[in-house]
């Protein structure tokens, strides 16, 4: 049992790492697209600006 026990720490560990790094992967890509499509608004938004 104990050692069962210890495995399956051990496994559940792993995934919480491994999750970790993931959501820390898509945070970073979701930020890096909400940069990119904000800027892309500010632009058009610019255009729109200067047209008016």
């Amino acid at each position: 049992m104990l050692i069962t026990d210890k495995r399956l720490q051990h496994l559940m560990l792993i995934s919480d790492k491994r999750l970790q790094h993931l959501m820390l992967i898509t945070d970073k890509r979701l930020q890096h697209l909400m940069l990119i499509t904000d800027k892309r608004l500010q632009h058009l938004m610019l255009i729109t600006d200067t047209r008016l």
